[in-house]
């Protein structure tokens, strides 16, 4: 059986800006404004909404995050949001992970 799905304009669009941040242009040099704002993006469309509060930055190659938040599986996801963004190498993670109960992974 085949279905048919109708998407609005602005679905469509939202699509196409969704796979026009996964493929790099074959030439264009990947700047830290361009990688930032992909992160961003990408941290900010998760519906697990600490993810909106970290942090990042970018240098040589090198995503770097940063902040708190309140499981290990939000700092691995977090990270995991981030992975194949054009220009990025390697990603830091350095997100503190804190809870009410007093375990942290600060030393």
């Amino acid at each position: 059986m085949l279905t048919l799905t109708t998407h609005t304009d602005e679905e469509m669009n939202s699509q196409r800006k969704s796979a026009a941040l996964e493929m790099p242009v074959e030439g264009h040099r990947t700047t830290a404004d361009d990688v930032l704002a992909d992160a961003e993006i990408r941290l900010a469309g998760s519906s697990h909404l600490f993810l909106r509060f970290v942090n990042c930055s970018y240098r040589n190659g090198i995503l770097r995050l940063d902040g708190q938040l309140p499981s290990f599986y939000l700092k691995q996801t977090a990270q995991s949001l981030l992975q194949g963004i054009p220009g990025v190498k390697r990603i830091e993670n350095k997100i503190l992970v804190v809870s009410c109960t007093g375990i942290s992974s600060e030393p």
